[in-house]
């Protein structure tokens, strides 16, 4: 089973176009497609703008997850009631039977996601796409494949636009951590509940949100022990980090870069990066790392698969908001020519098959 997310950066970016797109790809294929939701997707009528959306087209054999007050009264079956409850009733999963439109309303919880995919395997999903955002990216961390999607209605400052997916570019290109199954490596494992509480072991933070205070406890003990014993040379870190505490974190590491020892440091997956703090300000305090030859990996990689980008927005005038568009050509070959990640315009070129075949 393949898992990919698809991120907007900002609402109106194109992401329910790219999703129609991966859907097109998928019917041609005959794969046995899911969709799901983090959160309310598919409406007709921008709740903001007021202005019209592009509707998600189902083909048939195809499953998604929505609120059973959202399902259609002809063309779709109900065939899993799961027990989820949302603002908007509690969450099913439904089988396409006549192709046409539905809204997709999915759980934003990790925990429940995963029920939702899990269902969804069991009845011969092969391929699940999961709809989300920049915003609420937490619970796509399951995903094995991410899209993102950006353009004029996050700003129409097509610099920053690709200043900000290069920072994004950036978490993604570190690979896989192979300490865990490193015997010979040692490490130290320090409770977040019992700071003083030093034991080797296979990871040194563990726990929830490490804000800048814990680590600034934890890591002095490190630094301490990390010049003790020569043969511990990374550190793993398990859950989510704030922007204070990722700062504390390099600000001590680099008082162990003074060795020749080498140095890894481990984070659970590139969600966990996206989620500290603002994207350019993040790879920011993580450059003086590599610049010190000090490793950044993952326990779990996630491919960076494509970037769409679109030229449209909705401009705010004489109080209401109208359609508006940046150069597209412009916008489309500054994205190409600044990142590695293939980009498309969405509304000219199709996203590769490949991406769910």
């Amino acid at each position: 089973m393949s898992i990919i997310g698809i991120a907007g950066t900002a609402k109106n970016t194109g992401k329910t176009t790219t999703l129609n797109a991966l859907l097109h790809h998928a019917q041609k294929l005959s794969a046995t497609i899911g969709v799901t939701s983090i959160g309310y997707d598919g409406e007709e009528i921008d709740n903001i703008t007021a202005l019209p959306k592009p509707r998600i087209f189902f083909h048939h054999g195809m499953f998604a997850s929505t609120s059973l007050s959202c399902v259609p009264v002809t063309g779709w079956n109900i065939v899993q009631r799961t027990g989820i409850t949302t603002a908007l009733g509690e969450i099913v999963i439904v089988r396409c039977e006549t192709p046409g439109l539905l809204v997709l309303a999915g759980p934003n919880k990790r925990h429940e996601l995963e029920i939702v995919l899990q269902y969804m395997h069991r009845f011969g999903c092969s391929t699940i796409i999961v709809d989300g955002s920049l915003n609420r990216i937490a619970p796509l961390s399951v995903v094995d494949t991410i899209i993102f999607t950006t353009g004029a209605a996050r700003t129409t400052d097509i610099s920053a636009l690709v200043g900000e997916m290069k920072a994004i570019e950036f978490f993604f290109q570190f690979g896989i951590s192979r300490q865990r199954n490193n015997q010979e490596t040692s490490s130290i494992n320090v409770s977040l509940s019992e700071v003083k509480n030093l034991t080797v072991s296979s990871e040194l933070l563990t726990g929830a949100i490490i804000d800048a205070i814990e680590v600034e406890q934890l890591l002095q003990q490190y630094v301490e022990k990390f010049h003790a014993h020569h043969n511990w040379n990374w550190i793993s870190i398990n859950g989510f980090i704030t922007s204070a505490g990722l700062q504390t974190l390099v600000e001590k590491i680099l008082l162990m870069s003074g060795t020749e020892r080498p140095l890894e440091i481990i984070f659970s997956d590139p969600i966990v990066l996206l989620l500290a703090g603002e994207a350019q300000q993040t790879k920011q305090l993580l450059s003086p790392l590599r610049a010190q030859h000090i490793t950044i990996s993952y326990h779990k990689t996630i491919q960076l698969a494509a970037i769409t980008v679109n030229p449209f927005y909705p401009e705010y005038r004489e109080k209401t908001f109208s359609p508006a568009s940046i150069d597209s050509a412009l916008l489309l070959s500054t994205m190409q020519r600044s990142l590695r990640t293939p980009v498309y315009d969405i509304f000219q070129t199709s996203l590769p098959k490949e991406i769910v075949s």
